[in-house]
Parts: structure tokens; sequence; C-alpha cells
């Protein structure tokens, strides 16, 4: 904004430009002229938001200039500056439209109201202008929807001119919006809102907010809308978000960030079956994740599939959604991520169960289904209840076996440091009942068994051309002297004869 000083005395008009600071009320030009005239051209060329005009000036006086200025449709605020406090100059001021008479030498205290009465002034008469030729509740609407989305700062002159209804010190934001688009806003009305008892602004096509002033409207909405989407829309896309609470009007456009926000990032927020979204639940729950690596997960909910652990697989997802959540990568890439493990997991299942792929998706299936979803939640469920499928294929299909699941543990985890004690504890058995069980079943001895499988699987290692070292490590042995020895007994050569034999 500009401010224009006309005296006839430079020291003054330097003076004035110091005695406050012009920058905090938005003042960033500053305009001089040294008589009357030079003023009034100024004013009429520059048009400033506020002049400080002296009312003694040999050419022409202040009163005068403002008189001129007026006539000339001058809209912008006049602080008079004057030594004389003789009512009538006053009374002439008032006249024509001067905000204030300050009396000289000026006082800085005086001067900050007088500059902040001007531009209280101002804001209502914009309030006014823009939108005098609108009915009210239209005009109410456009001004709370400036202040929400940042376009308007709030200042109590619009509770003057249009009553907002924004004067306590409780707010807290819903926003309602459509996901599918703005064709079904429509439906906005099915939530039979008593408008009455509430502010509400319509912000764009598909997005109306509710500006909540107590906690007693907070709860009335809360089961207003709860009502709504499990009855009247049950089905519905419309998505209903509570912003977290605020105690001024001013922080509304911090409210409105938070809720569209969530909104835009609705994808990974939406959980569950309800359409009510809160910004404390999000913050509270989604404030930290730990680094994601995909061999690990796989890993995991492959062992945790065999060991008929559903529980522990919806933990393992858990863990992946809070990730997803805190780092919101692209859908592809949570959908590349879903589909190879997915891939991963369920390929090794069918191995050892080849029926089971009759029972859970395939690869086609499981990817129409990803790009289908219209929230990560959805994904994430179905890909749990496949797997929960497998769980209970797998549990049916061993029972009269409980072997058979330890065995395709132990397959699954040679190179993993593996004990009977471990696993006897992992499958909730007895660890000297489940070693007499397992020989029984088997034909062998736990640790006969282990070694076996161990062994055929450090021959795979030796001929793809693998040191004795390494087939050592990967094969699961801890020793090399031990595998060497344990490789002698049941083929019947040393590992670096039959490497060479290999090659």
């Amino acid at each position: 904004m500009k401010v224009l000083f006309i005296d006839d005395e430079p020291l003054i008009r330097k003076g004035l430009q110091l005695v406050i600071p012009w920058a905090d009320y938005g003042f960033t030009e500053f305009l001089e002229a040294e008589d009357g005239p030079e003023g009034l051209k100024i004013i009429e060329e520059e048009n400033p938001e506020l002049v400080l005009l002296d009312i003694h000036m040999e050419t022409m006086s202040g009163l005068s200039v403002a008189k001129k200025a007026r006539e000339q449709d001058f809209s912008g605020r006049i602080i008079i500056l004057s030594g004389y406090s003789d009512f009538e100059y006053a009374k002439s001021a008032i006249d024509y439209g001067v905000t204030s008479y300050l009396l000289k030498p000026v006082d800085p205290d005086q001067l900050t109201e007088a500059v902040q009465k001007s531009l209280d002034e101002l804001h209502k008469e914009q309030l006014v202008s823009i939108y005098s030729d609108q009915p009210a509740n239209i005009a109410k609407n456009n001004i709370i929807s400036g202040i929400l989305t940042g376009s308007m700062a709030y200042t109590p002159e619009m509770e003057t001119v249009y009553h907002l209804g924004l004067t306590g010190r409780y707010f807290r934001l819903v926003l309602l919006f459509s996901v599918e688009s703005a064709e079904q806003t429509e439906d906005l009305s099915l939530f039979s809102l008593p408008e009455k008892n509430y502010l509400t602004a319509t912000v764009s096509g598909n997005c109306r907010v509710i500006i909540l002033t107590d906690s007693a409207r907070e709860q009335a909405i809360k089961k207003h809308l709860e009502a709504c989407c499990n009855t009247v829309l049950p089905d519905s896309d419309l998505i209903s978000i509570f912003s977290s609470k605020a105690d001024s009007p001013a922080e509304l456009n911090t409210l409105y960030q938070e809720v569209q926000s969530i909104a835009q990032n609705i994808y990974y927020y939406k959980t569950g079956q309800s359409n009510l979204i809160y910004a404390d639940t999000i913050m509270q729950d989604n404030s930290s994740a730990e680094d994601f690596n995909l061999i690990t997960f796989t890993e995991n909910l492959l062992c945790r599939v065999l060991l008929l652990e559903p529980a522990k697989v919806e933990q393992e997802f858990r863990a992946l959604t809070n990730y997803f959540i805190c780092r919101k990568p692209p859908r592809d890439s949570i959908g590349f991520i879903l589909l190879n493990c997915y891939t991963q997991v369920t390929s090794k299942l069918i191995d050892q169960y080849p029926v089971l792929a009759c029972e859970i998706a395939d690869k086609d299936k499981f990817t129409a289904r990803l790009y289908a979803d219209h929230f990560l939640f959805e994904s994430i469920s179905y890909f749990i209840r496949q797997l929960q499928k497998a769980i209970s294929f797998i549990k049916d299909a061993s029972q009269s076996s409980p072997c058979q699941r330890i065995c395709q543990y132990i397959d699954e985890n040679l190179a993993a440091p593996l004990k009977l004690e471990t696993i006897a504890k992992q499958f909730g058995y007895n660890s000297a009942y489940l070693g007499k069980l397992f020989a029984k079943e088997t034909g062998r001895h736990f640790n006969a068994y282990l070694d076996e499988r161990r062994i055929e699987l450090a021959r795979d290692y030796l001929e793809k051309g693998f040191s004795v070292a390494k087939t050592c490590e990967l094969s699961g042995f801890t020793n090399t002297d031990y595998f060497t020895k344990k490789f002698k007994k049941y083929v019947g050569i040393l590992p670096s004869e039959y490497k060479k034999g290999r090659q």
C-alpha cells in the first residue's frame, strides 16, 4: 500500500516516515509532496490508500486539498496534521471525509491509532463495495470461503458488516466432499444438514465446509454424519474430514489446508468402512515409520503363513500401511510393491501346495483388483484375505500330519539357525514330544533330517560353482569342518572333490 506525506517542511515529511513502523501496517511505498497542488497531482496519479496532510501551507491549505481530493472521487483515508486546535478546523475536516485530526507535534501512539482506524475503515468499505451487488447469503459464503482458502484475511470489520459468527474461541472444520467427481456433489444434500444450526460454506463444486464453533455442535454433527453414512448413504463415496482444533478465526486457513491435504491424500488415509476421518487420529497414528525392506517383508509374510499365524500377518501389514501413509509413494509404486510381494509369497506357497492355486487369486486377478481399489486399505485388506485363505487351506491340509508343516518350514529356512526347541515353541509343542513325533512321522530324527536337507542344498550350490566356504554359509552350516564331515558322510566324498567333479 501507498502513503502520501504532504507538508511544506522536508524534515517533517522525513520524520513522519520514521515515527511509526509503517511496514507493519502493510505500507511499502512512501510518496512526498511539498505543497497542495503537487499533493493533488500525486493523489490523482498514484491513488494512495492513506494521506497525511498538513493543514497550514502557503499555496493551498490542507482543508482545500482534502475538499478537492474528495471532489475528484478520492476514496483513500486522510489524516490532518495541524498546529491549530480550533473546533471549526476540526469540523471542516470531518465534512471533507478526514479520518483523524491530530495536533502537532505528532504523538506516535495517536498516529498509530489514527492509521489503524484508517485501515479499518478501508477494509470495511472494501467489503461493502466488493459484495454490494450480491445477496447477503452469497456474500457471506464468498467471504467465509475467502477466509478458508487464504485469499482474504479475517478482520473484525467482517463481523460488523456481515455477521459471520466467527467471534468465539473454539473452531473446528468438517470438510464434506465426493471422492469420485463433482457430478456427485448433489448427494451432499442427502446429509440433510440442519444448516440454521451450523455455519457452512461451499468452497468448490464437490466440497462443502462446516465450521464448528463449540464442542456441543461438534458432537451433534458427528452423530448426524455417522447416522447418514451408516443408514442413508451406506454405499456413498462421500467423505467427512474433521480438522484439529483452533482458538482463533485467524487459524481457519490453516485448518482448511489441513483437511484439504487429507482430502488430496484420501487414498492413503481412509481406513475401514467408516467415511468419517479425523485429523487428530491421523497425526497421532502416523507420526513416524521405520524403513521398509521388501525382501524382509516378503520373507516374514511367508513365515507367518506357514506357521499359521493370521494375527501376525495383519501385524506385518499394519507396519507396511504405516510406512505408506508416512512416505506417500505414488500409487503405481505401491501397486508394484504389493504385486511383487504377492507374486513371490503365493508362488512359494503353491510350490508346496499346488491345489492352493485354485483357492486364492492369481496374478491377473490381483492386479485388476489393485487398479480398481479407491483406497490403500482396500488393497491391503484384499491381500490379507488371500493369505488368510491360504492359512485356512494349509491348516486343513496339514491336520492329518502336523510334521508336514514343520518340514516345509525347515525347507524354507535351511540357511537360518534352526533348533528343535525353537521350532517346537513356534509351533506350540513340547520339544521332547515333537522330537518323538517327528521321528515317528518322518522315520528320521530332527537333526538327521536337517543335515540331509542342508547337504542337498549344499550340492546345488557346489554344482553352481560356489566355493566350499560360501556353500557352507548358504546351506546353514556354521562350521566348515563340521560341514565337510557331514558332506562326506552323506555323499561319500569331500565337498571340494564333489565340486571338482561337477566342473
